[in-house]
């Protein structure tokens, strides 16, 4: 599996989770422990960077304005600079921001091992099934224990994970030479300490800071069971292909009047919350 740091990452420095995702990987939600420091040691692999927009609509008979999260169509997890080429996403032709049809988010998931999970090893675990020894990849219908999950990080933690890098400076002894690691690096990283602030709002939420010492990765650690995070999770996560998207788009009453262009004819048909997946 090739090994992707933070320092590989383009944060924009800018929520809600999506409840299929969370059927297909066991993501560690920080909300979930406010106010209390959560150690985790990173890992050098398969970070996956994602961006969803949450468009406004009138929903229902009543017209009940909600947000609905729709992936972006265009954006490329392996490069977040360019998007695909030959793709164009209709829900970025949208207007964006507080007075517009829809606003974006761009996060990360990322493989973590956390640290209280890993001191509750049961005594007897079960075996690892033949693809997940295969593949290294936990599968989540599985009984197999690992403390590794998924974390879900805002573009201003990901932006604090490379500043921690700056600071996690080695020198070599022969040569005198010094440079810095990121702190999910399997020999020279480190432990981080992250906290969830509810009360906070926008960069504030969250504090994130070095735990004193590096930590490298035992042989045990290196052989724990990770996530599959790709872009085909995007896809089985509910991702659309152009056309789906704007089938899709076609039947939103968007708030505020947003139309995008479409040679198409309209389609008259009810609109549904659900949505649907790549073929």
């Amino acid at each position: 599996m090739a090994k992707r740091s933070f320092s590989d990452m383009k944060p924009r420095v800018g929520n809600n989770d999506s409840a299929r995702l969370e059927e297909l990987v066991e993501i560690y939600k920080l909300s979930d422990h406010p106010d209390e420091w959560v150690q985790v040691r990173f890992l050098e692999r398969d970070i996956l960077p994602c961006k969803r927009h949450w468009v406004k609509i009138f929903a229902g008979k009543e017209k009940k304005e909600v947000s609905v999260p729709r992936w972006c169509i265009s954006f490329d997890p392996d490069n977040e600079s360019e998007p695909l080429k030959g793709v164009s996403c209709p829900y970025c032709e949208l207007s964006h921001g507080n007075e517009g049809s829809a606003r974006a988010e761009h996060f990360y998931l990322v493989n973590a091992i956390i640290r209280d999970l890993q001191e509750d090893e049961p005594a007897r675990k079960t075996r690892p099934t033949a693809k997940e020894e295969e593949t290294g990849y936990k599968d989540i219908r599985s009984k197999t224990w690992t403390p590794v999950r998924v974390l879900r990080l805002t573009n201003s933690l990901v932006a604090r994970m490379q500043e921690l890098a700056e600071t996690n400076i080695v020198t070599n002894k022969k040569t005198g030479e010094k440079r810095s690691f990121d702190v999910s690096h399997d020999k020279y990283g480190c432990d981080v300490n992250i906290k969830y602030k509810p009360k906070e709002s926008g960069t504030n939420k969250y504090s994130a800071d070095r735990v004193s010492g590096r930590t490298p990765l035992t042989e045990e650690e290196l052989g724990y069971l990770i996530w599959n995070l790709n872009g085909d999770l995007l896809d089985a996560a509910g991702r659309m292909t152009e056309q789906q998207a704007r089938d899709d788009f076609k039947k939103m009453s968007i708030v505020g009047g947003d139309d995008i262009s479409d040679d198409d004819d309209d389609d008259d048909d009810a609109y549904e919350l659900g949505s649907s997946r790549r073929k």
